[in-house]
Order: structure tokens, then sequence, then C-alpha cells
């Protein structure tokens, strides 16, 4: 049969065409270092208010084994609800895994900096500023600023007066790669290496 030697080089390469897949779907199977559902997380997304603040009360109630996953989408909010989020985790020693998923600006960056890890997207953008607010919970600015800026400094293993530095005149910026670099995450994840599922 003439064309015996080329039947065999087909099939030959037919075999390791699909071994050469099979393989590269069980790397890209393994890929995935970070999962976030509906079973494992919560988000927060958007204005951090009133009405997100009851929303946080309403699903960290499932998470009975003290364990959760907390997606970050937020430009802040206010102090005071921001505030009542933080304090909620720590008293209640939740260990949670938080992601900024997009956006960690303001109220959504404090959030972050109060988990037990903090993730974030090479490109997801985070800020911190001085609190502003001239609301009756927020009377005592001076005082209050100072104990953010406290807690933010030390939160990042950083200096109070390098972390004053930085928000001194206006917005500190940065990225998820920028914000590795000051410890205000633990770990930038490529987008790949994290399956979302959805959480309507």
């Amino acid at each position: 049969m003439k064309n015996k030697p080329l039947i065999l080089i087909i099939v030959f390469l037919l075999t390791i065409s699909s071994t050469f897949q099979a393989v590269q779907a069980k790397k890209r199977k393994k890929t995935i270092k970070y999962e976030f559902n509906k079973k494992n997380s919560i988000t927060l997304h958007g204005f951090i208010g009133k009405k997100m603040y009851k929303k946080f009360l309403k699903d960290v109630k499932k998470f009975k084994n003290k364990k959760m996953n907390i997606l970050i989408n937020s430009n802040g909010g206010k102090i005071f609800y921001v505030n009542k989020i933080v304090g909620y985790i720590n008293k209640n020693n939740i260990k949670t895994t938080c992601m900024a998923a997009y956006s960690a600006l303001s109220g959504g960056f404090m959030i972050l900096q109060s988990c037990d890890k903090r993730l974030a997207l090479p490109k997801s953008i985070l800020m911190m500023h001085k609190v502003y607010c001239n609301l009756p919970p927020c009377t005592r600015i001076r005082e209050i600023n100072l104990i953010v800026q406290m807690q933010m400094a030390r939160s990042l293993s950083m200096p109070y007066k390098m972390y004053n530095s930085f928000i001194k005149d206006g917005n500190w910026w940065m990225t998820g790669r920028m914000a590795y670099q000051y410890n205000a995450v633990d770990e930038v994840v490529e987008r790949e290496r994290i399956k979302i599922g959805k959480f309507k």
C-alpha cells in the first residue's frame, strides 16, 4: 500500500495534536486561583451608604463559618458606614479575602485594607485621601482624619509621615501593580486566574 507511510504520519500528527490540546486544557483549568460566587462571596458595588450597609448585614449572615470573600467595586461613600462595615468584620473575626475588582477608592480602599488577604487586578484602580465630611457624625473631622490616617499607615506597614505625604495635597492614586509595591495589596492576580460568577 503506497499511501501507508502517509497515513501513519497523519495518524501520528493527529495523536500529538489531541494530546497537546488535552495538556493545554488541563493547564488552563489549573490557572484559576481564586473563585468568587454567591456561595463564598458578597459584593460591595457602588456608593457605600445606609443602603449598602443594610445589604452587607443581610449578605454576611449566611457565612456562619466566619470566612468569606468580598468583591469591591466602589468609589467610596460615607465614612460613618465605611467604619461600620470595617468594625463589623473586625468585631466578628471574619476571615476575609477581598478583591479590588475594578476600583477601590476612598471608603472602598479602607475596607480593602481591613481584609486578611487583599487582592487586585493589574489594572485595578485604588485611591485614598483625607477624610472629607461635614455631617453630624463627622463633626470631629480632625480627630477622625488622624485616626483613619494612622490606621491606613499601619495597614500599609508605612511610617505615618510617609503615608501623610502621599495624601497631603489631594488624592493618592494607584494601579493594582503600584498598590502591591506600596503594600496596599498582598497579591496582584491576572484576570484569567480569577473566576467571577453571577451575583444577581
